[in-house]
């Protein structure tokens, strides 16, 4: 699965519940942007790994975005 992919899925089912549905199509982009698939099992460190690095990677873009 991509994070395309995983995006599409959630969008389907996803239903705006925040301000009174008033930028509701917005607010579903930013949250869909922040989704992101990370292949791995849970049994292994390395894939723990892997997933630590993406999360700081991505972790590292939104607080640069907020600066």
């Amino acid at each position: 699965m991509t994070d395309a992919e995983l995006r599409n899925m959630v969008s389907k089912t996803l239903t705006c519940r925040i301000d009174k549905r008033e930028n509701c199509s917005e607010k579903m982009d930013q949250f869909l942007k922040r989704c992101f698939y990370h292949s791995g099992q849970y049994d292994s460190p390395e894939n723990f790994a892997a997933l630590d690095k993406k999360l700081k990677e991505h972790e590292a873009i939104l607080e640069n975005m907020w600066k």
